[in-house]
């Protein structure tokens, strides 16, 4: 048996496509004191054994297996190059939905992020950048030029989660970094996820 090793939390290893629990363990530590007195005992004693076992103290981690999909009520995935977006409840899946992505050069970033900025009817502050043409540095209310459509649910440097009525672009990599989804569909991810709900984009 291992002796004096640390206590592992239990912890979520995302991927694209799915998110994996990792057990917790219990660290064990070594009584050294007992051990030494049990043997200067044996080694004291005319008729003694000369065996002796080894006590240890068990070590409860932090999160345990039982008690991590608690503090993960709310997990989203992304899977970039199957147009997909995953909703897991307490660690389980509840909804898959078809996405836009960021085209080449405008990738959607990699990486794990959470959602920080949640807006109904979103305002669009159009970046100052040559992609932007005319619409450049403007800010465009919402209504039905607003390409943001219904809801707003950013994560990383101006890039979010956002509705469209471009129905053709779900399934393509079509636009400028941020996820798109169907109106409808944002609109009820929108209602379900809180503020610093994590999102894991692969």
């Amino acid at each position: 048996m291992e002796i004096n090793r640390e206590a592992r939390d239990a912890r979520v290893e995302p991927t694209a496509s799915l998110i994996e629990p990792i057990d917790s363990q219990t660290g064990l530590k070594l009584r050294a004191g007992d051990l030494k007195q049990a043997i200067d005992s044996e080694l004291q004693s005319p008729d003694g054994e000369r065996r002796v076992a080894a006590s240890v103290d068990e070590i409860e981690p932090e999160v345990t297996t039982e008690s991590l999909a608690a503090g993960f009520p709310h997990y989203l995935t992304v899977d970039r190059s199957g147009f997909k977006l995953r909703y897991y409840r307490n660690l389980k899946l509840e909804k898959t939905y078809d996405i836009a992505i960021g085209q080449a050069g405008y990738e959607t970033p990699e990486g794990t992020y959470h959602i920080t900025n949640k807006q109904v009817d979103p305002t669009w502050y159009v970046p100052d950048r040559d992609w932007a043409g005319d619409l450049a540095g403007k800010v465009i209310p919402p209504g039905p030029d607003n390409p943001i459509k219904a809801r707003w649910m950013g994560f990383y440097d101006g890039s979010g989660i956002h509705g469209t009525d471009d129905a053709a672009s779900i399934g393509t990599a079509a636009s400028r970094g941020c996820i798109r989804m169907r109106i409808t569909e944002v609109k009820e991810l929108y209602d379900v996820i809180p503020d610093q709900t994590p999102i894991y984009i692969g």
